[in-house]
């Protein structure tokens, strides 16, 4: 099926008919969306064929992170295990996002950060997160988007009380031990 697909898959020419203008997709969804779609949708350096129902899973995405943002900390009880899993995935995704933007792995960063959202996502819903935990958790995922999706990240930075430019702000530094499992299962 591999070996099909890739037969079907024909590369973009005025002559085919076949060419997308990235402006109309611009004026639809924003630079942002499409820019995270590019470097979402396939692998940076092999291209694939451009799909048009693709883009609405970083739409989602960046609105999912938008509203998170807006949404301000969470409220209720703070629960130590819930500020601990939240902290360690932050410093997982830093490591992560790391490694793949100097791996030209753009898609593997995107998806490490599509799981901080969700991640997030669930502390906003089930509360139990700290509210300083909260902004420092806002504050990398807003860093390390800052290459992939400039503008939104940008707007949000500012929203959220960040100095001058998120692109002026240092790059979130990784820590092992926060970022270690508490449990390990041995076979």
């Amino acid at each position: 099926s591999q070996l099909r697909h890739h037969l079907e898959v024909q590369r973009m020419s005025k002559s085919k008919g076949n060419v997308v203008n990235p402006d109309d997709w611009v004026s639809r969804h924003g630079a942002d969306a499409v820019r995270a779609y590019l470097m979402f949708g396939f692998d940076w350096q092999k291209g694939g064929p451009w799909d048009s129902s693709g883009i609405q899973g970083v739409v989602r995405w960046l609105q999912d992170v938008w509203e998170i943002v807006d949404g301000g900390p969470p409220e209720g009880p703070v629960e130590d295990s819930v500020t601990r899993q939240i902290e360690r995935r932050v410093h997982q995704t830093i490591d992560r996002v790391h490694q793949s933007i100097e791996d030209f792995s753009f898609n593997t960063a995107i998806a490490a950060l599509m799981a901080l959202r969700n991640d997030l996502r669930g502390a906003a819903r089930d509360g139990g997160l700290d509210a300083d935990a909260w902004r420092s958790a806002i504050s990398v995922m807003l860093r390390l988007m800052a290459p992939i999706t400039p503008h939104i990240a940008e707007e949000l930075w500012e929203r959220t009380g960040g100095d001058y430019s998120i692109h002026d702000a240092a790059w979130p530094e990784y820590d092992a031990d926060k970022a270690a499992e508490e449990t390990v299962t041995l076979v």
